[in-house]
């Protein structure tokens, strides 16, 4: 040992530092704090909620998470945060297409917000808009399910999927609101478990309003008592959107 300097000891403080960044160079590996915008694929970078904050700006300026939209029985009410344009539209295609559930907690936060304008008489019972199981196959999740799951953790609400797609349906793309009537008229059931509930059922984009409606009238029909709709986006005739988006699976 060489006199007039100290020992080199591994001291506890050193190591937890040590592991601290560590810890971070993993998070920072899988997760980097600055990256390429998964909305506009801009490499000027994001923080956190994985867009830019040009895009950021805009999803603010569609915002429609303090309205109620007009609802027909046999929804009783429906809300959803945004317009289905833009970047809220290429979050759900980021979401729903290139496997980014890093965006289900923004988005989930944005439709806590949206879910106050609702007021729910009770607590709900919160459900997803089912996949069949043979494109939850090919897919590997539900995205409206991982909202949904992700919005109860938000809220402290219960979920359960009290919905079923029996029906293997073709895509919806380009169908027009009748076709896409027809094309889900029975491809839903509901458990007993929704039996004088209240529903608060989750969908990414809510278009025509068939699958909303579809998965309401089986919930109504196994006797639950309301059913409720909150979606991210809501597309509307005058959004000039890709019609890629407007397929509910």
């Amino acid at each position: 040992m060489e006199t007039g300097k100290n020992p080199r000891f591994f001291s506890p403080l050193r190591g937890k530092s040590v592991l601290r960044r560590a810890a971070k160079g993993l998070e920072e590996l899988f997760y980097p704090s600055h990256a390429m915008c998964l909305c506009c694929q801009s490499m000027i970078g994001q923080s956190r909620e994985w867009i830019c904050p040009e895009c950021a700006q805009k999803l603010r300026e569609n915002w429609r998470g303090n309205h109620v939209a007009a609802a027909n029985w046999p929804l009783f009410r429906v809300a959803h945060a945004y317009r289905y344009q833009g970047p809220a539209a290429e979050m759900v295609l980021a979401l729903k297409y290139r496997g980014a559930r890093v965006l289900a907690a923004s988005m989930a936060r944005d439709m806590a917000v949206a879910y106050y304008a609702l007021m729910v008489s009770e607590q709900p019972l919160v459900t997803a808009a089912p996949m069949h199981w043979m494109r939850l196959r090919q897919r590997g999740y539900n995205q409206a399910e991982i909202l949904a799951r992700t919005l109860c953790r938000e809220l402290g609400l219960e979920y359960g999927q009290v919905l079923r797609k029996i029906h293997s349906t073709p895509r919806q793309t380009r169908l027009s609101a009748q076709e896409r009537e027809k094309n889900l008229t029975g491809s839903m059931v509901a458990a007993r478990e929704a039996r004088g509930r209240t529903i608060l059922l989750i969908d990414d984009v809510f278009t025509t309003g068939t699958t909303a409606r579809t998965c309401a009238e089986a919930l109504l029909a196994v006797g639950a008592k309301r059913v409720y709709a909150l979606t991210y986006a809501v597309a509307g005739r005058s959004e000039n959107t890709p019609s890629a988006f407007a397929d509910t699976d």
